[in-house]
């Protein structure tokens, strides 16, 4: 089941040490709001974090970023 509708509300990173679980692990990305379609993919180094915000219903973010054969990556 797809949703429907989603917010997320992002807000500085705790200071190091108050919650691992919330600390960026790499580089922070913002959103560049111009990424709406594959095409307009937004280019990212990883590993990082990316902080943006889905508004409005049905509103869809794209990223790319360079893997190679064999690679495992974990999206969050």
């Amino acid at each position: 089941m797809n949703p429907t509708a989603a917010m997320a509300d992002l807000h500085d990173p705790p200071a190091p040490g108050s919650n691992p679980l919330l600390a960026p692990r790499g580089p922070l990305v913002t959103d560049n709001e111009k990424n709406g379609t594959a095409a307009d993919a937004q280019e990212v180094k990883v590993p990082c974090d990316i902080a943006g915000r889905v508004a409005k219903k049905n509103e869809r973010h794209w990223y790319k970023f360079d893997a190679k054969k064999g690679d495992v990556w974990t999206l969050e």
